[in-house]
C-alpha cells in the first residue's frame, strides 16, 4: 500500500512553500496532495515519489507529520459514487481522516483515502 504523509503546519503565508521547496530541493516529486486550514493549523496530505527521502526532509525541517497508509479506491465518475462508499465506511464505524483525488479519466475517479481502521476499510474499498 502507498504511504502518505499527513502534515500539520502553521497557518501562515509561506508555510507550505517552505516544505514543498525543501522537498523539491531533494528532487522529490509530489504525486498527489490535498489540504486545508482548520483551527489555525494547516493539514496537508502528500503522496510523494520517495517515502524515505520525504521522511528525512520533514524530520530535518522539524515538520510535524504522520505516515499513514493510503488506500486507493476506483469509483465510477457519477453522482452518488462517493456518497455510497463513504456511507458504507461510516456504517462500518470507519472514520475517514483524509481524501485525495489521484486521477479522473475515462468515466472513473481514483481516490486516495486514509482512515482510522485500514483493516476494516479494505474490504469495503475493494482492497482485500
Amino acid at each position: 500500500m502507498p504511504t502518505a504523509f499527513r502534515l500539520t503546519l502553521k497557518d501562515a503565508p509561506g508555510a507550505l512553500a517552505h516544505v514543498t521547496g525543501a522537498l523539491a530541493a531533494r528532487g522529490i516529486n509530489l504525486e498527489a496532495s490535498g489540504g486545508e486550514t482548520v483551527g489555525g493549523k494547516g493539514r496537508i496530505t502528500l503522496l510523494t515519489s520517495d517515502v524515505g527521502a520525504t521522511r528525512e526532509v520533514l524530520e530535518g525541517h522539524n515538520v510535524a507529520f504522520e505516515e499513514v497508509e493510503l488506500l486507493v479506491v476506483t469509483l465510477q465518475d457519477n453522482p452518488g459514487a462517493l456518497a455510497s462508499v463513504t456511507k458504507r465506511l461510516g456504517e462500518a464505524g470507519v472514520n475517514i481522516t483524509s481524501l485525495v483525488q489521484l486521477n479522473r479519466m475515462h468515466g472513473q475517479s481514483d481516490l486516495g483515502v486514509t482512515v482510522d481502521d485500514p483493516e476494516k476499510a479494505r474490504p469495503i474499498l475493494g482492497e482485500d
